[in-house]
């Protein structure tokens, strides 16, 4: 903190009080534990499309394509046997236990390589309100 005195800034190491203030700020604010917040899960992923074409027919078989193994209400990390890019879209559909479907648009941001799969962090686009909340109670209730 500085304080003008005497035509001179005078500064005042405050450390303690700044503290205190953050940490009343962050326990008050629920914004910033919920955006965070992410839960480990296990979701599979069975027709996605990716750049809006069907990646279904090149990868057939019994497992899914892709699946969700990280979530949060802005962010997810997909596990993929498609090879994908970072900027890619990825279109699917999203059914969390008792809660509805519904369709999910998420951006590839960052990508891992391993052996057969890609671990990919995507950000999501175009949820409502209402899927948000709904993917915030998903992972409270797990």
């Amino acid at each position: 903190m500085k304080i003008y005195k005497n035509g001179k800034y005078i500064y005042i190491n405050d450390d303690k009080e700044n503290n205190d203030r953050d940490n009343n700020i962050d326990k008050n604010n629920d914004i910033n534990s919920d955006k965070d917040k992410k839960g480990k899960i296990s979701i599979d992923i069975y027709y996605p499309r990716v750049n809006d074409k069907s990646v279904y027919e090149q990868y057939k078989s019994r497992e899914p394509v892709m699946k969700i193994i990280n979530m949060s209400s802005t962010k997810l990390t997909i596990l993929s046997k498609v090879f994908l890019n970072t900027g890619d879209f990825i279109n699917f559909s999203l059914a969390l236990r008792d809660y509805p479907s519904f369709w999910c648009l998420c951006e590839v941001k960052n990508i891992k390589f391993q052996d057969e799969y890609c671990e990919t962090e995507c950000q999501f686009y175009s949820l409502t309100m209402e899927q948000i909340n709904s993917i915030k109670q998903y992972i409270n209730s797990i």
